[in-house]
């Protein structure tokens, strides 16, 4: 077999049905057999950025790994940042890069550049050069393969790959965070060091983020067996749960908790949340517990174990046995949601307002992918909680690089696909509607065109933080063949796949968040 065909074998033996290919001349092998081959779906596009990011969504979607083929030289360094994403969300890809022949590094000559080991900690590296062998890859991390071809670029003969048999998945064994490592330890253990957190206290929070949709129900009978405060952001997917301990005004009301003494520790679950509380607890001297499968415990402190949920949530007994002391938190909780209810009758075209109206029109049968940043936060805060949404996102390394590409990987030809992002993070990935262009399925991708990134308004007092912009995306929706709304100028949205523009009112927004300051400052 040559070295082609042995290492799309081996890809078979690791589940993956799915390619990402990004087609060049070094890497012409790898397109004879995928174009003659039909053993892999195979996604191809001219970005190697935006197809990791769509590998991305492919492995969340799927739930198996995924590949992604480059041709050399800087194709290779454009994978980088979903390399970086899928490391922090612990999600299994592999990285195909193909290279000039060993004997041309340091040469200078045209595109060879030193790809070894260039995603550093992100992926484990293997250089291969005829001298492919089976690999031991755990999954923790992505893998990176680096294979060398001489001319001729072309294989004589495609020859079939043979039927493979997939290998085992790797037992993930609860893991205990310290400083100095991790180790390895039984579950036992783990409920021991529950029920010793938990002896004391009478007001622990749970705040419970990113969750997959078959982690959140396995996690769901935890959280709601939970008798003190619950805080479930939006990516957990357990936002929209019927309980009287759930705080529904936003992330604020736990700063106003911690500071007023109203809670005396806080357990996570999922990924590390998005919530501001989270960052001030960095430097606090505040009990902290945290369960995720993700092997990062966000902080530099606190206990954390890393392991499957199915392990993890064998906790209910100190669940039930934990005496909570009642406060005032949660009708403090009740009466800002009513506050806030009143701030967007009042200012209806703000952009709070806007993406509460928007909340209101994604059925339950629909996906939904929010971008990172002021999207998230917004939604987190003022979306309907009146219908189940499970929202997609990235939320490893966070950035606003490549969301548009992460989310057209869950296209669905059976129900629509809503993507909301801000419009800074659209012109990131502008090219990223190719793929939607190859499977035009249902999508209503929303733009909130606040002109900028104004997350950062509310932080600093320098304007060249938001990158200000006087552009609309009009044009943008025609190039692709999108139908375009504006929204609050249009009255109806469209059935079809569209482009909805949210063009919020300035004014309106600084009103909006400065009375939202105030009420909170009391």
């Amino acid at each position: 077999m040559s070295q082609t065909s042995t290492i799309l074998q081996w890809l078979r033996t690791q589940g993956i049905l799915d390619i990402c290919l990004c087609p060049g001349g070094r890497n012409a092998s790898f397109v004879q057999y995928l174009t003659e081959i039909k053993d892999f779906n195979t996604h191809t596009s001219f970005d190697e950025r935006s197809a990791g990011f769509f590998a991305l969504g492919l492995s969340q979607k799927n739930k198996r790994p995924v590949a992604i083929i480059t041709t050399s030289g800087t194709a290779v360094a454009e994978v980088l940042p979903s390399v970086m994403e899928a490391y922090y969300s612990n999600i299994p890809i592999v990285i195909i890069s193909a290279d000039r022949p060993k004997r041309l590094r340091g040469t200078g000559a045209p595109q060879a550049v030193d790809q070894v080991n260039i995603f550093g900690v992100y992926a484990q590296c293997v250089d291969i050069e005829n001298d492919f062998t089976e690999l031991h890859w755990n999954r923790e991390k992505p893998i990176h393969l680096n294979v060398c071809f001489d001319e001729p670029l072309l294989d004589d003969e495609v020859v079939s790959l043979k039927p493979a048999e997939l290998a085992p998945l790797p037992f993930k064994p609860i893991k205990f965070w310290t400083e100095n490592g991790t180790e390895q330890v039984p579950k036992e253990y783990v409920q021991r060091s529950f029920d010793y957190f938990l002896r004391d206290k009478t007001n622990p929070l749970l705040l419970v983020g990113t969750l997959s949709k078959d982690e959140a129900v396995l996690v769901k009978p935890f959280v709601e067996a939970w008798p003190g405060p619950i805080y479930c952001e939006s990516t957990s997917g357990l936002r929209e749960l019927k309980s009287d301990r759930q705080l529904v005004s936003g992330d604020r009301i736990l700063l106003r908790a911690w500071q007023e003494k109203k809670m005396d520790a806080v357990v996570r679950l999922g990924g590390v949340p998005t919530a501001r509380l989270w960052r001030s607890l960095e430097t606090a001297d505040f009990p902290l517990f945290s369960f995720s499968s993700r092997p990062f415990p966000g902080l530099s402190r606190g206990t954390f174990f890393c392991g499957s949920y199915d392990e993890l949530i064998c906790l209910e007994p100190p669940v039930r046995a934990l005496r909570v002391v009642e406060n005032d938190l949660f009708s403090l909780d009740k009466s800002q949601l009513v506050r806030w209810g009143e701030l967007v009758e009042k200012y209806p075209e703000s952009e709070p307002a806007l993406v509460a109206w928007l909340s209101r029109q994604i059925s339950t049968d629909a996906s939904t992918y929010i971008g990172n940043s002021l999207p998230i936060r917004e939604w987190d805060l003022l979306a309907s909680r009146e219908n189940p949404v499970h929202v997609l996102a990235n939320r490893g390394a966070n950035g606003i690089d490549g969301q548009l590409s992460t989310a057209l990987a869950f296209l669905d030809s059976q129900k629509p696909l809503w993507v909301i992002l801000g419009d800074l993070t659209t012109l990131y990935d502008s090219n990223a509607l190719w793929f939607w262009k190859k499977s035009p399925h249902p999508l209503k991708l929303v733009v909130i065109n606040n002109k900028g990134g104004q997350i950062f308004s509310r932080m600093f007092q320098s304007p060249l933080f938001t990158n200000s912009h006087d552009l609309d995306f009009s044009h943008w929706a025609a190039q692709w063949g999108l139908q375009y709304r504006c929204v609050p100028e249009a009255q109806m949205l469209p059935s079809d796949s569209c482009l909805i523009e949210l063009q919020p009112d300035e004014q309106q927004t600084r009103d909006f968040w400065r009375e939202y300051d105030v009420v909170w400052a009391k």
